[in-house]
């Protein structure tokens, strides 16, 4: 009887706590004093198949605060039960291969009883910027290839493109300074 009444005193509270509205997409600028570059880190994406592979993935764009040369990448996590797929082979829906950099390869979690692990990846697929210009208004696919024959198919947005353009057009600008008078 009193557990009841506690559950249904949390679900009152709960139901009473107003719902924060959905955050705009937005890029976020990681950078200091320190630092060559700075970092812009995109609007993420996540898809989580049942039994599949959870998939989070969103561009990273690199500027350098000397030279102000940008470089792109697609920064894909993975995680997934099973032996290890190894991915590490990309390309965009032209058929035109793409490089991919391995970033990290690990163990999430291993339950021994059942002898299951969760294995992680993370890859960086390397954009150039005049492809990401170019596909800004349509938005593009990009394809990964695992060692073992998987593969998935990540979709960039046109959201996703324009919003890192204009950070990365933003921090161009603000490092080149005012024009000269």
């Amino acid at each position: 009887m009193r557990k009841g009444l506690v559950a249904l005193l949390v679900l009152i509270v709960a139901a009473c706590v107003p719902l924060r509205p959905p955050q705009p997409p937005h890029v976020t600028i990681e950078d200091d004093e320190f630092s060559p570059q700075a970092t812009v880190v995109g609007v993420s994406l996540t898809e989580n198949t049942v039994g599949g592979v959870l998939r989070k993935w969103f561009l990273r764009s690199f500027v350098d605060k000397r030279s102000h040369a940008v470089t792109h990448q697609l920064y894909v996590n993975l995680s997934y039960n099973g032996d290890r797929m190894i991915f590490n082979r990309a390309a965009d829906d032209t058929a035109t291969p793409l490089p991919v950099v391995r970033i990290d390869r690990s163990t999430f979690y291993c339950d021994r009883k059942v002898d299951v692990c969760t294995p992680t990846e993370t890859i960086g697929v390397e954009l150039s910027d005049a492809e990401l210009r170019a596909r800004a208004a349509s938005g593009f696919r990009i394809k990964i290839s695992a060692h073992s024959g998987d593969a998935l198919i990540l979709p960039i947005t046109p959201e996703m493109i324009s919003l890192q353009l204009a950070a990365v057009d933003n921090l161009r600008q603000a490092a080149a300074g005012p024009p000269a008078k």
